[in-house]
């Protein structure tokens, strides 16, 4: 009997040592880890507690246009019709229904979220999503999130307990898949699966469907990116991410929450000019699928986003995905308002419309609250009005923090001439560093320039101001849109603050 109760002890002193030993990891430790080894995880941490609509997605979200005015993502969009409910935001490229639920289950039962948002992208149901190169680093991510206590979960992600594949492993299982994976139409069709039809376009045994349009390379290659994407028809038996969102599904219900399974919109009319109608046939039929099996399930909306965008509202043009511009992310959060104002009564309300035209000044301290292009590249290693400036050179940043903006939303009264002005802090200087500035469009061809820096700085290692006005090209009022940015191609490391861009009108102008 006493040995037993010693035995009980010592269980007990070991149960209570290990709850301390993960209480101190947890305080003091677990923060660090998640930001080295799980950037979505660290997201979710700092939204989970506060938020009432969370909004899960992939790059689509995050991913804007340089001539965007307005460059929020779609989930900071949202938030903008719900004044009144903070939308919380986990988005990461190449995110997938499989992440989003280990995601969820850290979402404590007792949290503020009413309303959870799952991005529903139709690439990530085929074989190049499923087996992309990423996944063994989204595996990795996913360590710290899995069921368990949190000393448990690290101790099994320096075990390495996740699925590592090589590179070349995940593209034979692709082509496996490709190889395997046959194609079931209603009418005959002359290619049995995904890889006889792209081998049919790419060897121009099939000139798209369409033969009386003349097709360029470049649109081949784009009918083959769109074929390799989307030519598959999904397997509920087989699928992953079907078992994913099952798997949402189930748990949103156990928690109760509102769940919002948002189709994100594909570029169906670029799908039915460069491959024809066969596609567009395949996509609609995965879509009438998934909208079949979670639709109608209770606590459950589908909001069906597929063909709801225009070619002129995609950001990429050489590649599918889900990219948009502007006016295309703001389409997809309208949707999204409306879909889920049943569950939020009396909140919903239209954001204020943006101004039609921008000031002919733009100015960016780089501290990070002005948003540029290139915004990685703040640096706290030097600051000239503040702690930060925009870093270039010996880290393999060619370009720095950068100006951009549709013509379309400039005076182009004012496009006579740019007049600009920065502070500049260099180490030895490079001979190749420069001011660029750019500008392109469907109506004109890329224009590009610059002025080297070495005409305008003459000493190291201290800040020194630069100005220096410049005359435009008369076709830049024909364009979509202009850049301007530091260049240094160098190894050289140079910094650049306080940038103030100014366009300015012709002398005879009003």
């Amino acid at each position: 009997m006493g040995e037993l109760k010693k035995i009980v002890l010592k269980g007990l002193l070991l149960i209570a040592l290990l709850a301390g030993l993960n209480w101190i990891y947890q305080q003091f430790f677990f923060p660090a880890d998640q930001h080295l080894h799980s950037e979505s995880g660290e997201m979710l941490w700092g939204v989970r507690d506060s938020a009432d609509i969370l909004y899960l997605g992939e790059s689509s979200d995050v991913t804007v246009g340089d001539q965007d005015r307005d460059k929020s993502s779609i989930s900071t969009m949202l938030g903008t019709y719900y004044p009144g409910l903070r939308v919380g935001a986990v988005s990461r490229g190449a995110l997938h229904a499989g992440n989003f639920y280990h995601l969820l289950t850290n979402v404590p039962s007792g949290s503020h979220v009413r309303t959870v948002i799952v991005s529903m992208n139709l690439r990530s149901f085929d074989a190049t999503w499923i087996h992309s190169k990423l996944e063994t680093a989204l595996e990795k991510e996913m360590v710290l999130l899995k069921p368990g206590p949190l000393l448990w979960r690290r101790f099994m992600l320096s075990l390495r307990n996740y699925v590592i594949k090589s590179t070349d492993q995940l593209a034979a299982e692709v082509r496996q898949q490709w190889l395997s994976d046959t194609l079931v139409m209603p009418a005959p069709f002359p290619y049995a699966t995904m890889l006889a039809w792209d081998s049919a376009i790419a060897w121009k045994h099939d000139l798209l469907m369409d033969s009386s349009i003349v097709r360029g390379d470049g649109d081949i290659d784009l009918a083959c990116h769109f074929v390799k994407n989307f030519a598959f028809q999904i397997d509920t038996l087989t699928n992953p991410r079907i078992r994913d969102f099952d798997r949402i599904v189930q748990l949103a219900q156990d928690r109760k929450w509102n769940l919002v399974l948002n189709l994100l919109p594909e570029n169906m009319k670029n799908a039915r000019l460069l491959v024809g109608q066969e596609l567009v046939d395949i996509m609609r039929h995965n879509r009438d699928l998934l909208q079949a099996r979670y639709g109608h399930l209770p606590g459950v909306v589908f909001v069906d986003g597929l063909e709801t965008l225009e070619t002129r509202d995609f950001l990429d043009k050489t590649w599918p995905s889900e990219h948009y511009l502007e006016q295309g992310r703001r389409q997809v959060a309208d949707r999204l308002a409306r879909a889920i104002s049943p569950f939020h009564p009396g909140q919903l309300h239209a954001p204020a419309p943006i101004k039609t035209m921008l000031p002919s000044t733009h100015f960016n301290d780089c501290e990070g609250q002005t948003i540029w292009g290139q915004m990685q590249t703040l640096d706290d290693g030097h600051g000239h009005s503040g702690s930060k400036s925009s870093y270039t050179g010996g880290k393999g940043a060619k370009f720095g923090i950068t100006f951009s903006a549709a013509v379309a939303d400039l005076d182009t009264t004012a496009l006579d001439s740019l007049d600009f002005t920065c502070w500049v802090y260099q180490d030895g200087g490079s001979q190749n560093a420069a001011i660029a500035w750019e500008s392109s469009g469907e109506e004109t061809a890329y224009l590009w320039d610059t002025i080297q820096l070495r005409q305008l700085v003459h000493n190291d290692q201290r800040w020194q101001q630069i100005h220096f006005r410049l005359a435009l090209w008369p076709s830049l009022s024909a364009a979509d849109i202009v850049k301007v940015y530091p260049y240094n191609p160098s190894k050289e490391s140079i910094w650049f603050d306080d940038i103030q861009i100014t366009f300015i009108k012709k002398q005879n102008s009003k």
